[in-house]
């Protein structure tokens, strides 16, 4: 059985075939995950420039920056 979660490999498979210009709404549809899905994964590539797995809220250098503040 495959796991829920979805694999940091279908994440870039999911944003490149963005960046070649198709929208979230078609990629949906074509990698069969949900737009909300897709939507988060490509803001998440655009703050991060990285394409991982999510480990929580917040990128650990955003963290730091702002545990340094307080």
């Amino acid at each position: 059985m495959i796991n829920k979660q979805n694999s940091l490999d279908l994440r870039q498979r999911v944003i490149e075939y963005i960046k070649l210009g198709n929208t979230q709404s078609t990629t949906s549809k074509i990698f069969k995950v949900s737009k909300t899905s897709v939507s988060r994964w490509r803001s998440g590539y655009q703050e991060a420039e990285s394409i991982r797995a999510s480990k929580g809220k917040i990128a650990p250098e955003k963290l730091r920056i702002y545990v340094e503040g307080q």
